[in-house]
């Protein structure tokens, strides 16, 4: 390393004290992969969020969003001793016991360490306007800081390399679109404004909450998970036609609160509702069968959608369905009558969930080529010119 480099180094990069060369995991490999990248110098994967950005998940009501995205960073913050979670409960819709049931799975050694790791009174703040928020998020940013050396924690990636990170904490914001600054609010409840004529203000003020406080969760890695809603406007100009806010919405559909963090986002999603599953021969589950459209990647393709069964008796999203489903629409499964195959494998939609409990060789050979699929789907996407993606080079894992 250069003189200049190592010196500007040491003066400007000292701060940022987060992993900056690895990435998370959600425990949805449909959504880690998604949001992966190649790496054509080191020759590797990196999949799933980076530490210090910011998530997003929009839909209309009732699509899941909730659940998906606190699914996912139970799974990022589990696995480090000091990793946090605060929820800015704005729609006053969460339930404590809700959360511990859908973070832990029920497994007893989880549940002690969401209790202990997630306390009620730590998790739900009770305060939840924009000004808690950015209060929250300015202690957690000093505390971490000041304790750096301390909070430092041994992190393996999916590579199997070792970093030294800082661990996440992660703010969940459910939903923007019921965000308000106290002024705004009590605007409102006074009836000096209506919530359509306050729209546009709270829109400034929250995209100048996440404009202002990008480099604190970045060097702090705290990232922000915010869910959001999709509401529809009709219009009524045919010869003036709108055009859409954000890449990949419909022209006439628009996400309240502001778009400030959807341009910010790392990784920005959508959830579109789909169709129920029969418990009689779909996976022998009572669900629905969503789709993830990935509207924002910086490490992959945007526009692309993909499958994600939501087992409706757990509430949650079910990682080794959604990677079934994925395999049967890219014909990776072969289905032939009743009986699938995959590999030296076979079984049923109804049996696979079984099969895969009693032998974990089935699981990793469905989780193997969910990943084979999307690395060469990259590689497709390379050579077709749609994205600026290093080609990957054949027999690399």
């Amino acid at each position: 390393m250069s003189l200049i480099s190592e010196k500007f180094k040491s003066k400007k990069c000292a701060s940022s004290n987060i992993s900056q060369d690895c990435s998370l995991l959600t425990g949805i490999d449909i959504i880690d992969l998604a949001n992966g990248s190649y790496d054509p110098v080191r020759k590797k994967f990196e999949v799933g969020p980076r530490p210090g950005r910011m998530i997003g998940v929009v839909g209309f009501t009732g699509s899941g969003k909730s659940t998906l995205i606190n699914q996912m960073v139970s799974a990022i913050t589990i696995p480090f001793e000091n990793g946090s979670i605060h929820v800015i409960d704005s729609e006053k819709a969460y339930k404590y016991s809700r959360m511990r049931d859908l973070f832990t799975m029920g497994n007893p050694d989880l549940i002690s360490k969401f209790e202990e790791q997630f306390p009620m009174e730590n998790l739900l703040n009770a305060d939840t306007y924009l000004d808690d928020a950015l209060g929250l998020l300015n202690d957690l940013y000093a505390f971490k800081m000041e304790n750096a050396e301390d909070l430092m924690e041994d992190y393996t990636d999916i590579n199997g390399d070792v970093h030294k990170i800082m661990p996440p904490s992660v703010i969940t914001i459910d939903s923007l679109a019921a965000l308000y600054s106290r002024s705004a609010s009590a605007n409102i409840e006074s009836g000096e404004e209506d919530s359509n004529m306050n729209g546009g203000r709270t829109a400034k003020e929250n995209n100048a909450f996440f404009s202002k406080t990008l480099n604190q969760c970045f060097k702090a890695n705290i990232i922000l998970a915010v869910c959001n809603h999709i509401t529809t406007n009709i219009s009524t100009n045919k010869f003036s036609p709108v055009q859409a806010k954000v890449p990949w919405l419909k022209p006439e559909e628009n996400i309240k609160g502001g778009t400030g963090f959807s341009f910010l986002c790392d990784f920005f999603v959508r959830i579109h509702p789909g169709s129920k599953l029969s418990p009689d021969k779909d996976y022998k589950i009572r669900g629905r069968l969503n789709t993830l459209e990935v509207l924002k990647s910086r490490g992959n393709s945007s526009g692309r959608s993909y499958p994600l069964v939501f087992d409706m008796d757990t509430a949650r999203y079910d990682n080794i369905l959604s990677d079934v489903q994925f395999l049967y629409d890219n014909k990776v499964i072969e289905s032939g009558g009743k009986v699938s195959r995959l590999g030296g494998f076979t079984f049923t939609k109804g049996t696979v969930l079984e099969k895969c409990k009693k032998d974990p060789d089935l699981e990793q050979a469905i989780r193997e080529a969910t990943y084979d699929v999307f690395k060469k789907q990259r590689s497709e996407d390379y050579e077709s010119g749609s994205d600026a993606l290093p080609q990957i080079p054949e027999g690399v894992e």
